[in-house]
């Protein structure tokens, strides 16, 4: 992408990045192009909160119902979105704690780029997570995943370009913790709507959870904080609002003669 964007750089009057750690990127490559940060959207109507028990997830899983806390992890099977530490993390917590989920499945077709349900389950076992761990395939609309559980989980161990995951499970009014590294950083206040943890740390992700899992009260503040966070910083009225302002001072500041050959690059992740 970076030989990419110097190809296409000449005639382009402004870039749209999605958080300030892809403007950061984009301009160390292509300096000479101004930058405007319009953080991404989701559908905030659509992920919404709603009481759910939780069964639902149990029965995609194939596992009986349980009282535990559901914490979930919903992503690809990419090497680099977190399922091995997550596993880890898991394994560190007392059984009957809390019960997780692995939700997805491997889409790529690059080789060496993913692991395999068999391995995340091969892993599972070795770590003695047996019947403490479900996998759930791949659900095309993750909204009543989110409603299902009781801890969303972010675990990449790569900084993420921005993490649509996470804004999802916050509009949804979730307990969400996050891998704060890259753009992923930038869409929570630590301790206010979202926890954080340093990317790949197993013992750290632990210490969350297990901070999660034994404060309903903490969970539920975080929840709600998190769907006004994401009604104020993610609807989708306030991205067109605010691309729209950025495309109305880019003809603004492009010369009549020109404006036909003005181009535009929106960076997207």
């Amino acid at each position: 992408m970076a030989q990419l964007l110097k190809y296409v750089q000449n005639g382009v009057a402004g870039a749209v990045a999605i958080t300030e750690a892809v403007k950061r990127d984009f301009e160390s490559v292509v300096p000479s192009v101004p930058v405007t940060v319009v953080l991404n959207a989701v559908d905030t109507d659509h992920f919404s909160p709603a009481e759910c028990s939780g069964s639902e997830l149990d029965r995609l899983a194939g596992l009986p119902p349980t009282n535990s806390v559901r914490v979930g992890l919903v992503a690809t099977y990419a090497n680099w979105k977190g399922q091995g530490v997550f596993l880890e993390a898991l394994a560190m917590l007392p059984p009957g704690l809390v019960r997780g989920y692995l939700v997805g499945g491997p889409i790529y077709t690059t080789a060496g780029s993913q692991c395999s349900r068999a391995e995340l389950e091969t892993k599972a076992d070795q770590l003695g997570l047996t019947r403490r761990i479900g996998f759930v395939p791949f659900q095309p609309d993750p909204k009543d995943v989110y409603r299902n559980l009781d801890v969303v989980v972010h675990a990449s161990t790569r900084p993420e370009p921005f993490g649509l995951t996470i804004a999802e499970a916050m509009s949804c009014g979730r307990a969400v913790v996050v891998s704060a590294a890259g753009g992923a950083a930038e869409l929570f206040t630590d301790g206010i709507d979202a926890l954080g943890h340093p990317p790949g740390d197993v013992s750290a992700l632990a210490a969350v959870l297990t901070k999660l899992a034994t404060d309903a009260d903490l969970r539920r503040r975080l929840g709600f904080a998190a769907r006004k966070t994401a009604v104020q910083r993610f609807a989708a009225g306030r991205f067109a609002g605010e691309f729209s302002e950025f495309l109305g001072r880019i003809v603004a500041e492009t010369p009549h003669s020109s404006r036909s050959a003005a181009a535009v690059a929106s960076i997207a992740e």
